[in-house]
Formats: C-alpha cells, structure tokens, sequence
C-alpha cells in the first residue's frame, strides 16, 4: 500500500506584549489551505483509488496570558479552530469539527539552569455531525484532555562534546 499525503501550507502571526514585569499578553491567529487536500490518494499494488476529503480551509485564532509571581510563570490561554469540512462532507473515518482548546499551566524556575513545568489543555472538538447518504448522527461528547511536564535545563555537563 502507498500513501501520498500532501499537508496544507499554513500563515500564522503571533504577538507578545510585555504589558508590565509580571505580566504578558500573547495573541496569535492563522490560515491552512486545507481546500488543496481534495482527496486521498491510495494504491494497493496496481489498484490505485482515492477517498474524497471535500476540505475547505480553515483559521485559528488564539488569545492567551502570562503572568509572573516570584520565579514561577503561570500560562492561561484559549484557541479556537475553524472545521475543515462542513456537516455533508465529513467522513465517519475522520470525524473532525471545530475545536475549542483551553490550557492552564506554570513553568517554575528551580535555579538558574533547571525549570519545570506542566500544563493541562481541555479541546472541546465539536459534535461532528455526520450527515451523508450511509451515515447520519453526532457524537455526544467528543472532547479531549491533555497533561504535560516539561523540563528545561542549560548548560548540560555533556553540551557540545557529543558527536554523532
């Protein structure tokens, strides 16, 4: 089986205000040209077919905060994305919508070579409803958690004297 997936291009543009010592504005918003993603391509061998996508193009925009206490860095941010297929076109196989995303996090400072963060984001991914000729329904809930820890150190004992 081969699979040939061209990704969309995408613009984004991001800005960040400093609006005081402790605290930071962030807004960020963006395009992708999902709409060249007509089909999916597939071949098994000398069979060759695709999968009708029907993407359209989609934006995000994204407002977020940040604010500095002592030596840690607390983030508070929110996204939304545009679906990249209407309700028709969505396939039961890749049942995407519109997203919300929400994340909380903190990055602590330890010392001056060691920080630790984590973060827990929260997207709401829509209802996906399907309606075409051999599917029809949405998904009650359709939501996904995320958690993360983060490690940033300087000035490892091994920097820069690894080669491969």
């Amino acid at each position: 089986m081969d699979l040939d997936l061209d990704l969309a291009r995408a613009v984004r543009a991001s800005l960040y205000w400093q609006a005081t010592e402790q605290l930071a504005l962030l807004v960020s918003g963006g395009w992708e040209d999902w709409s060249e993603l007509d089909n999916l391509p597939l071949s098994f061998g000398p069979t060759a077919t695709a999968i009708p996508l029907h993407f359209k193009d989609t934006w995000a925009l994204a407002g977020g905060i940040h604010y500095r206490k002592d030596k840690t860095t607390w983030q508070l941010g929110v996204r939304y994305d545009s679906s990249p297929v209407a309700d028709r076109d969505r396939l039961a196989l890749l049942p995407l919508d519109r997203i919300w995303t929400v994340g909380f996090g903190a990055l602590h400072a330890y010392s001056e070579n060691l920080r630790i963060g984590f973060a827990m984001n929260w997207a709401d991914l829509g209802r996906a409803s399907l309606d075409t000729t051999n599917v029809k329904g949405r998904y009650a809930k359709n939501q996904v958690f995320l958690f993360n820890v983060s490690f940033q150190i300087k000035d490892l004992p091994w920097a820069g004297k690894l080669s491969f």
